[in-house]
């Protein structure tokens, strides 16, 4: 749990975690070389029915095993593993713990094989029980599609994961009107035909992969090189230029304290739910927080 005193206080915890986040994480990722070193991800979202399609093109170091083992969120539903010919793979699921544990089975043995995974969700319940209090925020994880936002928290396995670190590039469908954010860095964004294409890039290996989409109003600003957002909703774009100051401030001391900060942007992201995360280059912060005095 993260505690939360006034909003000052919680800015300098929020962007003090974020670093710390990216220094432990990128130290511990480079002693273990993972399984999968990066997803590269394509999802579609239909947020009326609260579904996502995706394909993700990976590849797996599979040194001294005939197999690669991954674990999905209960409701996901594998619709088919190939290789890159387009060769379908023979694989089973078991229960593991409130996940799917799938095992794909590679018959041809080389050092790395390269998959198309193909699955789909539904993911329509937003947690009846996330508690908020001045002292606490919650941090039990949520897998939400839905035309409120979208909410897929990396330890949920929406994607296939293993317990090791990974890179990735994703890009996102959904319709006009909705912007996503995740680690890393915003590669492109295109809207045509109603629908709104972005890609996002993070080459760092991560332990979880945390998507956010809503109707966000993106407001931007520049501390030396590294761009300020904030993604807030509409009703509470008054309070971006505040966040966008206090992040400047707080970059420019932790700066002179640790050195240069590691990314290319820093986001404060709203989010529906009373929780309080920080990710390398962004955080996200519930509506409640965002408002606190």
């Amino acid at each position: 749990m993260i505690l939360l005193y006034t909003r000052m206080q919680w800015q300098i915890k929020i962007i003090l975690l974020t670093i710390f986040a990216f220094l432990l994480l990128v130290t511990k990722a480079n002693s273990f070389p993972g399984i999968i070193p990066s997803h590269n991800i394509k999802i579609e979202f239909d947020l009326k029915n609260h579904t996502m399609d995706s394909v993700d093109r990976l590849k797996a170091n599979l040194t001294g095993k005939a197999e690669l083992t991954f674990s999905v969120h209960k409701n996901v539903s594998i619709r088919g593993i190939r290789d890159v010919s387009g060769k379908e793979l023979d694989y089973f699921i078991r229960d593991n713990k409130g996940q799917k544990e799938v095992t794909v089975h590679i018959p041809v043995y080389k050092s790395w094989s390269e998959i198309e995974i193909h699955y789909s969700g539904r993911f329509s319940e937003l947690p009846d029980d996330v508690k908020f209090s001045r002292e606490f925020l919650s941090d039990k994880p949520v897998a939400y599609v839905g035309e409120e936002m979208i909410l897929l928290d990396g330890t949920s396995c929406w994607y296939p994961c293993v317990d090791q670190f990974t890179a990735f590039n994703i890009t996102t469908v959904t319709p006009s009107g909705y912007e996503v954010v995740m680690e890393g860095t915003r590669l492109s964004r295109e809207e045509k035909d109603g629908v709104t294409l972005t890609t996002w890039d993070f080459p760092h290996p991560v332990a979880d992969i945390y998507l956010v989409g809503g109707k966000y109003v993106i407001s931007e600003d520049h501390y030396n090189n590294i761009s300020i957002y904030t993604y807030f909703f509409p009703e509470d774009t008054g309070l971006s230029q505040n966040y966008i100051d206090y992040s400047k401030k707080y970059l420019e001391l932790y700066e002179r304290l640790f050195g240069k900060y590691p990314f290319k942007k820093f986001a404060v992201v709203e989010n529906i739910l009373p929780t309080g995360f920080g990710m390398p280059s962004y955080t996200l912060l519930g509506q409640t927080v965002i408002r606190l005095p």
